[in-house]
C-alpha cells in the first residue's frame, strides 16, 4: 500500500508485504525484518527501474532511468570501488556466511541469452556468413531518411517513432559493365539469380555494405552455385575468378588483392546449377598457424548515410560506432559467355567451421567467458514472417529451414507486428536458422530453445521429432543430406510453440510430438513452452497430463520476476499442476549500461535464492550480441540491449556482460544462507542482495563464492565471518565512474566499465573489510589453500 507521508516509519515486512519486497530487493526486506521506510512501495523502490530503494525517485533526465534524487539537477556522484581496513567499525556491517547451513543446490540453466534474428544484425553476430543479400533479390529494403535532425534522447522524448523510407537493393556492386542483369529463368534459390556478363566483376561489402574485414594468414573457405546457360553448350567456357581485395571508390586506382582463386567452368553440364567449392588463403600463401592480423583498415562512417545507414540518433549513444572497413569479396568472370550465379558463402575457417559449425568462434568464445548455459532462438519475427516463396503462408516454418543454407530461401518480415515505420517490410536471410542453433548447442552442452511458429500442424511437429532423432531411415538421411549427421541430443532442448501470441493447438501439438518421441524411447525428456498469453486456469487443467514438460515463457519488462512468479506457481500449486516457467526475454528501456549490470546481477540473485519457489527452469537475457549502430528499436525504449557488441572488427562486452562473468564466476554447487548484522544498532539493514555459494565444479573453483549487488546510493563496508578457515581470497567489482547509471563501454575504451580485482594472498577477515560502493558488483572468491 502506498501513504502520503513523508516521514519514515517502522515497516514489517511479512506475509504478501515480504513477498512484494522480496520481489525488488530480496536481502533488503526479509520476513520480521524492521527497515525505516515511509511506504511498502518505498521498501521496494518503485521507479522505471524497478531495483531502486527508499531514496530513488523517477528523475527526468536523458536516459529516462531512476537516479538517486538529491534536489538537484544532476545525480550524486561516487567513488570507484576501494577495500581496505581502517574503516571505523561503527560504520562496518557483519556479513555471517554459514556453510554448514545449506538451502539448496544451485539452479541450473537460467544463465543463458536471447538471439532474435527479427533485428537482422543479430543473425550476423552469430553466423559466420559474411555476405548479405546472397540471394540477389528486389525486395525493399530499409534505409533510414534523412529529414529529421534531433538527437536520440530528443527522439524519445519528443516521441519519435523512427522513419524509413525503402528502396530496391541487391548490397552488390559491378564494374565493366556497371550494370548488374538477372534472369528470373529457373533461378536456383528465390525469384530470381544474377547474370553475370563476359569480364564482368561483382562484389559484395557484407552486413549492410559496411566493408569486409580481412585478416592475413587466415583461410576463407566458400561456395558460389553457377550455371552454364543452354545457349553456351559445347564452347570453351574460361574461367571464374572470386576473391578478397580492398576496394577502391576511385576507379582509376587498382585495388589490392589479398587471395583470389580461380575456378575452370570447362566441363560443367549446361543448364544445370552446380555448387562450387573454393578456399582463399590470406598472407602470401602462408598458412594460418600464426596469430591473424589485419590486411583491411577500418574507418568511422557517418551515420544516416548510404550505403551503411547505421541507425540515426545512434551517434549519441557513446556504445556505439558507424564504421566502414576496406575489404569486399568479389566474383569476376574470365569466360567469354555469360554465367549465371546464386547464393555465394564466405567464412574465415577455425575451429567451429571445421567441425560443421557454421558460427563466429569470436562470439561464441565472449558468450562461454560469460558462462552462457543456453540460448533461445525466437521472437517476433516468429508469428509474423511471411514466406517469400508463398506470401500467403508463414514464413518461419522450420519445414523451409533445416536444408542446406543454400537451398533455403530468404523470409519476408512484414513489419513484425510492432510498428511498420520502425521495422517494416523487408527481406532477411535465412543462413542461421532453428536447426543451425540447437547443432550449436548441442555441440556446447547448452540448452536450447526454439521458438515455432504456432500453427505448425501436429503432424509436422510430430515430423520435426522423427528428422531429430531417427537413426536410421528417411528422416535420418533427410538430416545427414542436410549438414546435420548426427541425431540432436534430447536432454536440455525447449520447443517453444508460439512467440508471446495465444496458442489453441498446443495440446495437440504436444500430444502428436510426444506420440512421436515414445516411439524413440524419448517419451517425457522434452520441454514444450506456451507464451505467456495462455496462462490460465482451464489451459493449466487441460494440460496437466504433461506434467513438468509444460513451461510457460514469461517475458519480463525492467522488472524482477519473483513476485509475478511466485503468485504465478501458487496457482499451479492450487490446481494441482507441476507446470513450470521459463523467462526467455528481457526486455528493458535500461539497454546495455550500469544500470542493466545491476538490474541482471540483482535478478540473477534472486533467481538463485528463489528459482524452486517460482518453479523457474530457464532464463535468458536479450540478446546475446548486437551490433553497433545498427539496432531500430532504441527509439521506443526496446532493443539496443546486447550484452555484447560486435563491429566488423571488434568484439566487445558491455557492463551487463561483465556482471553476467562475474555472477558465473562466482557460482558454486550448493547455495548456503546468509546473515547481516551492524555495529551500530541505529543503523538499517544494508540494502544490498546476498548470494553465497560452496562446493567446487572443477578443481579450479574456489571454496566458497560471494556475490554482493549493491543498488543502493550508499557505500557499504563488509565485515565478512565464515564458520570455515580461507587461507586466501580474490575480491572484484564492477562499478562506473562517478556511480553513473548510464555509463556504457565506447568502441574506443571497450573495457571502460570492467571488474576491478584485488588479491589477498593472505585472508585475514578480522583484519580485513570490504567497501562496496554504491551501485555496484562485488564478487568474492575464498580458497581453503
Amino acid at each position: 500500500s502506498s501513504s502520503s507521508s513523508s516521514s519514515l516509519v517502522d515497516v514489517q515486512c511479512v506475509g504478501d508485504r515480504a513477498k512484494v519486497c522480496q520481489a525488488c530487493m530480496p536481502p533488503i526486506c526479509q520476513p520480521l525484518a524492521t527497515v525505516k521506510s515511509a511506504t511498502v512501495d518505498d521498501c521496494c523502490g518503485i521507479c522505471s527501474s524497478k531495483i531502486g530503494c527508499t531514496s530513488w525517485q523517477v528523475k527526468d533526465s536523458d536516459q529516462s532511468q531512476c537516479y538517486l534524487f538529491n534536489g538537484t539537477t544532476q545525480p550524486i556522484k561516487g567513488n570507484l570501488c576501494t577495500f581496505g581496513s581502517t574503516v571505523s567499525t561503527k560504520d562496518v556491517h557483519t556479513l555471517q556466511v554459514m556453510e554448514s547451513l545449506p538451502l539448496h543446490p544451485t539452479p541450473a540453466s537460467l544463465f543463458g541469452c536471447h538471439v532474435d534474428v527479427g533485428y537482422d544484425n543479430q543473425m550476423y553476430s552469430i553466423s559466420s556468413q559474411m555476405l548479405f543479400a546472397e540471394s540477389f533479390e528486389n525486395h525493399k529494403m530499409p534505409v533510414a531518411t534523412t529529414n529529421y535532425s534531433y538527437g536520440a534522447d530528443k527522439q524519445r522524448q519528443q516521441g519519435w517513432k523512427g522513419n524509413y523510407k525503402f528502396v530496391n537493393t541487391t548490397y552488390w556492386t559491378a564494374t565493366t559493365p556497371n550494370t548488374m542483369t538477372f534472369t528470373t529463368d529457373a533461378p536456383f534459390n528465390g525469384l530470381r539469380s544474377l547474370r553475370l556478363q563476359s569480364g564482368q566483376s561483382v562484389s559484395n561489402r557484407g552486413f549492410h555494405s559496411g566493408g569486409l574485414h580481412v585478416v592475413a594468414p587466415a583461410i576463407y573457405d566458400g561456395f558460389v552455385i553457377i550455371r552454364v546457360p543452354s545457349s553456351n553448350s559445347n564452347k570453351e567456357l574460361g574461367n571464374l575468378v572470386v576473391g578478397l581485395r580492398e576496394f577502391s571508390e576511385d576507379d582509376n586506382r587498382s585495388s589490392t588483392l589479398f587471395a583470389s582463386e580461380s575456378i575452370s567452368l570447362d566441363g560443367i553440364k549446361a543448364n544445370s546449377w552446380v555448387k562450387i567449392s573454393f578456399s582463399l588463403t590470406t598472407g602470401n600463401g602462408v598458412q594460418p598457424s600464426q596469430t591473424p592480423f589485419p590486411v583491411t583498415t577500418c574507418a568511422p562512417f557517418p551515420f544516416n548515410t548510404p550505403p551503411l545507414n547505421c541507425q540515426p540518433g545512434l551517434e549519441d549513444r557513446p556504445g556505439h560506432v558507424c564504421l566502414q572497413c576496406s575489404g569486399e569479396f568479389f566474383i569476376e568472370s574470365q569466360s567469354s559467355q555469360k554465367i549465371d550465379v546464386d547464393m555465394p558463402f564466405l567464412e574465415l575457417r577455425t575451429n567451429l567451421t571445421t567441425a560443421g559449425l557454421h558460427v563466429k568462434e569470436e562470439a561464441i568464445t565472449f558468450l562461454d567467458s560469460m558462462h552462457v548455459d543456453g540460448i533461445r532462438f525466437g521472437g517476433t519475427f516468429v508469428e509474423t514472417d511471411v514466406s517469400y516463396q508463398s506470401p500467403s503462408q508463414f514464413g518461419y516454418n522450420w519445414e523451409n529451414l533445416h536444408a542446406p543454407f543454400q537451398e533455403r530461401w530468404p523470409i519476408l518480415q512484414n513489419g513484425a507486428g510492432i510498428d511498420p515505420s520502425i521495422w517494416g517490410e523487408q527481406l532477411r536471410s535465412s543462413a542461421f536458422g532453428p536447426l543451425d542453433l540447437l547443432n550449436l548447442t548441442n555441440y556446447k552442452g547448452w540448452f536450447g530453445s526454439i521458438a515455432l511458429n504456432h500453427q505448425q500442424t501436429p503432424n509436422s511437429l510430430a515430423f520435426l521429432v522423427d528428422y531429430m532423432f531417427a537413426s536410421s531411415g528417411p528422416s535420418a538421411d533427410q538430416r545427414t543430406a542436410d549438414g546435420f549427421p548426427h541425431m540432436f541430443q534430447p536432454s536440455n532442448l525447449f520447443y517453444e510453440l508460439g512467440n508471446e501470441i495465444v496458442n489453441p493447438n498446443y495440446a495437440k501439438q504436444v500430444a502428436a510430438m510426444e506420440a512421436r518421441a515414445k516411439a524413440y524411447g524419448l517419451g517425457g525428456k522434452f520441454k514444450y513452452a506456451w507464451p505467456w498469453q495462455n496462462f490460465s486456469p482451464s489451459n493449466i487443467n487441460s494440460t496437466s497430463m504433461f506434467g513438468k514438460q509444460v513451461v510457460f515463457d514469461f517475458h519480463s519488462h525492467d522488472q524482477v520476476v519473483f513476485g509475478e512468479l511466485s503468485e504465478a506457481a501458487s496457482q499451479l500449486k492450487s490446481l494441482g499442476s507441476s507446470a513450470e516457467f521459463a523467462v526467455w526475454e528481457t526486455n528493458t528501456k535500461s539497454h546495455h549500461d550500469m544500470l542493466r549490470a545491476l538490474w541482471e546481477a540483482t535478478d540473477d540473485n534472486v533467481n538463485m535464492l528463489h528459482a524452486n519457489e517460482m518453479r523457474l527452469v530457464s532464463r535468458t537475457a536479450s540478446f546475446c550480441l548486437e551490433m553497433s549502430g545498427h539496432d531500430p528499436f532504441w527509439s521506443v525504449g526496446r532493443g539496443d540491449q546486447g550484452l555484447i557488441f560486435y563491429t566488423q572488427n571488434q568484439t566487445w562486452g558491455q557492463p551487463p556482460f561483465h556482471a553476467r562473468k562475474m555472477l558465473g564466476d562466482a557460482q558454486l554447487k550448493t547455495i548456503v544462507a546468509t546473515s547481516f548484522a551492524s555495529s551500530n544498532s541505529n543503523d538499517s539493514l544494508p540494502f544490498l542482495s546476498v548470494v553465497a555459494s560452496i562446493g567446487r565444479k572443477y578443481a579450479s573453483d574456489a571454496d566458497l563464492a560471494l556475490r554482493i549487488v549493491n543498488t543502493s546510493p550508499s557505500n557499504y563496508t563488509i565485515q565478512l565471518n565464515t564458520t570455515i578457515h580461507y587461507s586466501r581470497a580474490t575480491v572484484s567489482c564492477l562499478t562506473s565512474p562517478n556511480g553513473l547509471l548510464n555509463a556504457t563501454n565506447p568502441f574506443s575504451n571497450p573495457m571502460y566499465i570492467s571488474p576491478s580485482d584485488l588479491y589477498f594472498p593472505i585472508w585475514q577477515p578480522s583484519n580485513t573489510t570490504i567497501v562496496v560502493p554504491k551501485f555496484s558488483l562485488v564478487t568474492a572468491l575464498l580458497f581453503k589453500s
